[in-house]
């Protein structure tokens, strides 16, 4: 990883943060390659990659930032 990186988990669910957007399109790439030894998969319609930066706008790159989520019944904005 070139930036931060973390995982929150919830339960067979999990949310990837990368400061670093380059490590965040390398990890959705061989992601599910990884999951594929254990016989586990991505699921499509619930993989995203999204740029979520505070209400400030924090640092440039691509796209527009998303000032809020929904994950698992709950939308999440920053706080």
């Amino acid at each position: 990883m070139r930036g931060e990186a973390f995982l929150i988990r919830y339960a067979d669910d999990f949310v990837m943060v990368f400061s670093n957007e380059m490590d965040a399109r390398k990890v959705e790439e061989v992601l599910p390659k990884r999951l594929g030894r254990f016989g586990l998969a991505v699921h499509p319609e619930k993989t995203r990659l999204i740029r979520f930066l505070p209400p400030d706008g924090g640092s440039g790159g691509s796209g527009h930032p998303r000032l809020s989520f929904d994950l698992l019944g709950f939308t999440h904005y920053w706080g």
